[in-house]
This record gives C-alpha cells, structure tokens and sequence, in this order.
C-alpha cells in the first residue's frame, strides 16, 4: 500500500497532497482564480502589508511585528514611512476637494 503524504496541519492552504505549495502553481492556480471571482486585485504580499499595520495601529510594537515577517525591522520601518507618506497625500487630497 502507498504511503500517504504527511499532513502539515500548520498550512494555511495546503496543496491537493496535502504538503506545501510551489509558489508558481499557488499563485496560477488558487490566488489568481480566487482574485478573478471575487472581482479584487492584490497579492498576498499587499495582505502581509495591510497586515503589519494594522498590527501597528493596534499598538503592537515595531519590534514584535518585525518578528513575525521575514524581512525584519528595515523593511518594515519602510512600509511604515510608505504608508504615512500615502496617508499624508491623501488627507491633502481629502483638503483640497473640501474647499
């Protein structure tokens, strides 16, 4: 009898065998399907984004939100400038159309 293949149970979306997915394939055929039906267009990356600074607004610290991504502080302390930069312009834009 063939061997099942082990079941990761700590897998958001695992593969049809169970294991995890090569990125390629996940994004070909489960995110860009799942994006096309819901009538939405971002990635996974934008999530893990959106993600993080929600953490911060929440009043999680810099330091532990570091800790949960892979590219550690530098890179999130850029998304954080990314994203005030972002909400500056837009609360500029919110100013002007008030007039």
């Amino acid at each position: 009898m063939a061997e099942q293949p082990t079941r990761l149970s700590h897998l958001l979306f695992p593969s049809p065998r169970g294991r995890v997915w090569n990125p390629d394939n996940f994004q070909s055929r489960v995110w860009r399907p799942a994006m096309h039906r819901a009538g939405a267009d971002f990635t996974l990356y934008d999530l893990r984004h959106t993600f993080a600074s929600r953490l911060l607004s929440a009043g999680i610290p810099l330091v532990e939100v570091s800790l949960s991504g892979k590219d550690g502080l530098d890179a999130l302390e850029a998304v954080c400038r990314r994203g005030r930069e972002l909400r500056s312009r837009r609360r500029g834009r919110d100013r002007a159309h008030a007039r």
